[in-house]
């Protein structure tokens, strides 16, 4: 949390990051929004979810809800990098959208819970760590590129 929390972008140029959240209605962009901010950080940290590649800008496809998908994941979510089916969703979604496999990050959005879990926590500050890695090596792409120009 305090690497997410003291999150510097790499080019000094740059104040904060900006990552925009599209999707469908009742995919779990407000879940993850409120998951991530409510659950965890009391700064006004502003941020969105880039789903598409938009003019070379890096994606990440946060495959929502994997605890409804998959009933092994609802007793425990620890056994999801070990679940076939969601491993087979993965690649599902990483072919049909185009993206790396890498980029498809399954998450369980906080929605009926009264306590925060540990492995949902781990689950969603990893993907918003995720964010800011791409941000950063999109930033430093960008640099790289201007200083050629």
């Amino acid at each position: 949390m305090g690497l997410i929390r003291n999150h510097k972008p790499l080019k000094t140029s740059v104040s904060r990051i900006r990552i925009l959240m599209i999707g469908p209605v009742g995919a779990g962009k407000s879940s993850f929004f409120n998951s991530i901010f409510m659950g965890f950080m009391t700064s006004n940290v502003k941020c969105c979810i880039l789903v598409h590649n938009l003019v070379g800008i890096p994606q990440i496809v946060l495959m929502t809800k994997v605890d409804e998908a998959c009933p092994l994941l609802e007793k425990d979510l620890q056994s999801l990098y070990v679940s076939s089916y969601i491993k087979s969703k993965v690649q599902e979604v990483s072919s049909r959208l185009g993206v790396p496999v890498s980029c498809v990050l399954p998450v369980k959005n906080y929605s009926q819970e009264l306590e925060l879990e540990l492995n949902c926590d781990v689950l969603l500050l990893t993907a918003l760590q995720q964010m800011l890695n791409f941000a950063d090596d999109y930033l430093d792409d960008a640099d790289h590129v201007e200083g050629n120009i």
